[in-house]
């Protein structure tokens, strides 16, 4: 029995060194630039219930700390002002632009380095920046018109912040989402072979919600609190099993049976046919609103990750990663509405060196999330208020000036 008791001492000794030896490299990796890590945590109370959209953002939420999924230098903070936006609070200026759309549209970056901040920086005209996380184009004519109400007052000009990932699947299943004790829960399961939609019961959604908020309060303390993790998490392997304890993120689109559902061709799914042209109605929905304020649109075409680095795409036959901005371009020629397509832009600035992961610095998405980092947002305000510019959609004053200064930012940007 002696051996037992050697080995079960050595055990510990070992054990005891490499506590030690992790919470000395914590430490001392604390003194590095590797000293702040932050994860993504969304705030209880943050969103309201909505008659219409099934949710919407609080009125007056107060600041809040937000924490990314990708390591950050600084976290950043949260709040809603008296329209229900995530925006300074509005002192009812006339001459405005409205701009709405999902997440990308909300931020995922500080405020003041949203692509919202940075057009208003660069035109006359206060942008009123009321993105809501999840939202499809049948919520999003349900928030213009909700803000402009609240406002009383007409914007000269509406942006449609447009992402190719999920407005389609927003509207098909719309409305798609509830508040559960203050959080967002999904309460509809969608069929992607046959298209059928079918509600989760109440007390399964609250089970889920459950053990996810216990999980939560593992991972944001891991992620938050250890820098070893966070650079551990880097390797695929480590990456893989921490991600089915719900401790990262894992790499959702490869995980998938079915390509993305804006690469599928309706002839793969002939339930797609009718959910597309539910959704281009909707589309055309939002240009009659639009009209009704005498207003004009502007329809922003948001690319996802995989469109611009190809390299990040996975291989599912008969995928076209570009059919949803290819039927949109048409859909929108023929119905007269302006747009801009950033995929062609975003890739035309992107280096599409192939590696496994993205470089948060360089790069214009952050790593993990899907959305865009800091690099992104500025790139997508420039290229916008360019295209404003150009046709004429506001009125600006030295007109040549600032698109020369546009121009030499987005050559020095290259």
């Amino acid at each position: 029995m002696g051996w037992i008791r050697k080995y079960l001492i050595n055990a510990g000794l070992l054990a005891i060194s490499l506590l030690a030896t992790i919470v000395i490299a914590e430490t001392l990796l604390r003194f590095t630039p590797y000293k702040k890590n932050s994860n993504m945590s969304h705030e209880r109370y943050y969103y309201t219930a909505d008659s219409l959209s099934g949710y919407d953002l609080a009125d007056s939420f107060p600041i809040k700390s937000f924490k990314l999924i990708d390591q950050t230098t600084t976290d950043m903070e949260i709040w809603t002002n008296e329209l229900g936006c995530f925006d300074k609070p509005y002192k009812g200026e006339k001459k405005t632009v409205l701009l709405v759309g999902d997440s990308f549209t909300w931020g995922h970056v500080p405020f003041e380095r949203t692509w919202g901040s940075v057009m208003e920086g660069l035109i006359d005209s206060r942008i009123l920046k009321c993105g809501v996380g999840g939202y499809g184009t049948k919520a999003e004519g349900n928030k213009i018109k909700k803000v402009i109400a609240k406002a009383n007052v007409y914007p000269e000009l509406i942006i449609l912040g447009y992402f190719v990932g999920n407005d389609l699947t927003e509207d098909y299943t719309f409305p798609n989402t509830l508040i559960m004790d203050g959080y967002r829960v999904t309460k509809k399961n969608v069929d992607y072979e046959t298209g059928k939609i079918t509600d989760v019961p109440e007390s399964e959604l609250r089970t889920k919600m459950n053990a996810y908020l216990k999980k939560q309060v593992i991972k944001e303390w891991i992620v938050g609190h250890s820098i070893i993790y966070n650079l551990l998490r880097e390797i695929t392997v480590i990456r893989k099993i921490a991600a089915k304890f719900g401790l990262t993120e894992a790499d959702e689109i490869k995980s998938f049976n079915w390509a993305p559902l804006y690469s599928v061709l309706p002839e793969r799914l002939p339930w797609l046919k009718n959910a597309w042209q539910e959704h281009l109605d909707n589309l055309e929905k939002i240009k009659s609103i639009v009209d009704s304020y005498e207003s004009k649109l502007l329809v922003v075409i948001i690319p996802s990750k995989e469109q611009v680095y190809s390299f990040l795409s996975p291989s599912f036959e008969n995928a076209d990663w570009e059919y949803t901005n290819k039927r949109l371009a048409d859909f929108f020629s023929c119905k007269t509405i302006e747009y801009i397509d950033l995929l062609p832009l975003f890739r035309e600035y992107a280096d599409q060196t192939t590696r496994k992961l993205i470089d948060v610095n360089k790069d214009l998405y952050w790593r993990y999330d899907p959305h865009w980092n800091i690099k992104g947002n500025y790139l997508t305000g420039l290229l916008v208020v360019k295209h404003i510019i150009e046709k004429g959609m506001i009125y600006v004053n030295d007109r040549e000036g600032r698109l020369s200064e546009i121009n030499r930012e987005l050559k020095a940007f290259k």
